[in-house]
């Protein structure tokens, strides 16, 4: 089981730090090994966006869960499929995704996480490896 945190930015500092993961990564890994002062407490209110964990289930609910099952339990929520189990947990900025793979988070739960969030990093810390979940797609680019 892979653990992936999710944590949404606000658009001002998704825009600023698109392409500065490392930099996303190491605050992210502060706000959660340091003791929290008033100055990282307010600059995490200030830069993320704390999740609701009942607006992702709204939205999965809307779609077609094919041999699924879901599980609401205070700020958690299990996915239930052939497949194996997806628990979905809320923690302060985070939503932490226990699920057997990537490929199996990001198909059942990250899809409807970007209809709620649209500027969602993820990280796993057990392998240190983190991205964005959805690139920005409003950003034109031309061709030469």
């Amino acid at each position: 089981m892979y653990q992936y945190s999710l944590y949404f930015f606000e658009p001002d500092y998704a825009y600023h730090f698109y392409y500065k993961v490392d930099v996303l990564y190491r605050f992210i890994k502060e706000q959660l090994h340091e003791p929290q002062t008033d100055t990282s407490k307010r600059q995490a209110d200030h830069i993320l966006v704390k999740p609701d964990c009942h607006l992702v289930i709204d939205q999965l609910l809307t779609e077609e869960m094919d041999k699924s099952y879901l599980e609401l339990a205070n700020d958690q929520f299990e996915l239930k499929n052939s497949d194996g189990n997806i628990t979905v947990q809320q923690h302060g900025y985070a939503l932490t995704v226990f699920a057997p793979s990537l490929l199996e988070a990001d198909a059942i739960v990250f899809e409807a996480i970007k209809r709620c969030y649209r500027y969602t990093f993820v990280v796993n810390f057990q392998t240190e490896e983190c991205g964005w979940v959805l690139p920005l797609t409003n950003r034109s680019f031309e061709l030469n």
